[in-house]
């Protein structure tokens, strides 16, 4: 039987484009629109840079009006004044306390060779601390006929052309082979092993408290150190090693010929844990 009922979805005879691959899809013409991610960003970005620079400002401006230098602490000094000493750094009340440099006030306390700067330290607000060390005369070096003090590192630190230096307790230095010695530098010498040995020796005569036992240190020979005490007795150190090994065994090695009267000779303490002594 013929069906003359007409199909409301029949299909149209006008053909169709295929379906894009599923794997590969491909936009269609004129439906390219900007990423929202892109969108965003391009607003961010100078958002981002306009707060930075405001956080900028605002920090400079809190140190301009706050972290200002308002207290300062001298920690280290004994004979030197406070005062002087802040002078020489050329901090003033009202300095930026972030821009000090140590290095900065280093240098300029330079200018009073009895003066060292060994750190400094801030504390915010407005209080800075500043450690310093006094340099102490550790022995007198005769030269030229001029007395001349030095301290652990042999700095010049002062000279008495009548040769009356009166410090009590420091041994004279001898066998320096000098270049030149000039008040608030550096003892120049042609060898700089023998300020080295010198160092190491009254270094350690300051550690262990017996400065004021020697009379006097020889360092010609760097090889070949010695030392002569207050009460006669000539001490071989041999080279600069082991200083304090050997500085302790001569403490030990001279206080007990002290007990057995012993009151000149030879003490070798070039092997520290085997002292020898020789009578003359």
């Amino acid at each position: 039987m013929r069906n003359d009922r007409v199909n409301a979805n029949e299909y149209s005879t006008c053909s169709y484009a295929a379906a894009p691959d599923s794997a590969n899809p491909q936009p269609y013409p004129g439906a390219v629109f900007p990423a929202a991610s892109v969108r965003r960003s391009g607003k961010l970005v100078p958002r981002l840079i306009v707060f930075i620079i405001v956080i900028i400002v605002l920090l400079i401006l809190l140190q301009s009006l706050l972290f200002r230098v308002n207290t300062v602490y001298i920690i280290g000094n004994d004979t030197v004044a406070a005062e002087h000493i802040v002078a020489l750094s050329g901090l003033t009340k009202g300095d930026s306390i972030v821009s000090l440099s140590a290095d900065t006030i280093r240098k300029k306390l330079e200018s009073d060779h009895w003066i060292t700067l060994i750190d400094m330290y801030k504390q915010y607000p407005g209080t800075v601390y500043l450690v310093v060390d006094e340099r102490e005369v550790v022995a007198v070096l005769q030269y030229l006929g001029i007395e001349y003090t030095l301290d652990i590192d042999g700095m010049v630190m002062a000279e008495y052309p009548d040769m009356d230096y009166d410090g009590d307790g420091i041994p004279v230095v001898y066998g320096f082979d000098i270049g030149s010695a000039t008040v608030g530098q550096e003892l120049s010498v042609s060898n700089s092993a023998q300020l080295t040995a010198y160092s190491a020796i009254v270094t350690e005569l300051s550690i262990q408290r017996y400065t004021d036992q020697i009379k006097s240190i020889n360092v010609n020979s760097i090889s070949s150190l010695s030392l002569q005490t207050v009460n006669g007795i000539t001490v071989e150190l041999g080279n600069s090693d082991y200083m304090r090994a050997k500085i302790g065994a001569m403490r030990t090695d001279i206080a007990y010929l002290q007990q057995l009267g012993e009151a000149s000779g030879v003490l070798d303490v070039t092997m520290p844990e085997d002292g020898k002594f020789k009578r003359e």
